[in-house]
């Protein structure tokens, strides 16, 4: 799936994506569940939710649990990446923590990357949890972040400096 890819084609992506690997004849409802809970579903997940929404979450993280639990059958290691998980809501936290829990008996790499104030705001997510390891890296000192600009804007000739000023300070 990419970026680019329309809603349409994304879905049938996934969908074909989760029948080939888990032989599912019911790949579309699965996916259904995944997408809801990846965001890509117009219905929202809501914070707190009803019992009857309590039950589709559930069954939704059944489905998640079950694609990687075929995913990684017959011992193919997954890595899972995760960016800016800072920015998941409570719920979304909470479910991505029942997955890992659940994922301790399959050769499944969940690489998660964060702002400190996840910590801040959740001091005890993962921090305890077996199998874990937490690597905080130091910020980037100003001129490796000019080097980062100048490497990503590479195609523009002269990068602003009230532009440049920006991005470090808020890097």
């Amino acid at each position: 799936i990419f970026a680019s890819d329309s809603t349409v084609i994304t879905r049938q992506k996934l969908a074909q994506g989760i029948a080939d690997i888990t032989d599912a004849a019911d790949a579309e409802a699965m996916a259904e569940k995944i997408e809801r809970l990846i965001g890509f579903s117009a219905e929202a997940v809501p914070t707190f939710p009803s019992e009857p929404e309590q039950r589709r979450l559930r069954a939704a993280v059944a489905a998640v649990q079950l694609f990687f639990a075929a995913l990684t059958a017959g011992g193919t290691p997954v890595i899972l990446m995760l960016e800016d998980i800072h920015w998941a809501d409570d719920a979304s936290l909470r479910i991505l923590k029942d997955l890992w829990n659940t994922a301790q008996n399959i050769p499944l790499l969940m690489v998660c990357t964060t702002q400190p104030q996840l910590f801040s705001e959740h001091p005890h997510w993962f921090t305890a949890a077996e199998g874990t390891s937490k690597i905080v890296l130091p910020p980037l000192e100003p001129a490796r972040i000019s080097e980062l600009i100048a490497r990503i804007f590479y195609k523009i000739p002269a990068i602003p400096l009230k532009l440049q000023s920006e991005l470090i300070t808020h890097a």
